[in-house]
């Protein structure tokens, strides 16, 4: 059975793209946006390695969603 993990969730809405970091239960602990996908992954990516547990050895699974998804 694999552990639950954290995740970031990138999703497209009109012209800008949201993303929220779901903490292991799946609870969203933060979220923002951001004019492109890239700047979406990179804010979510450096917001959700600063929330604990912060270890090197654990990624968090990332999901991109595009609207109407």
């Amino acid at each position: 059975m694999r552990d639950e993990m954290k995740a970031i969730v990138v999703r497209r809405t009109g012209e800008a793209w949201r993303w929220t970091v779901r903490d292991e239960l799946g609870f969203a602990c933060a979220s923002g946006s951001a004019p492109s996908q890239e700047a979406a992954m990179q804010t979510a990516w450096r917001v959700a390695c600063l929330t604990p547990p912060r270890s090197t050895r654990i990624y968090p699974d990332l999901v991109v969603e595009h609207e109407g998804a």
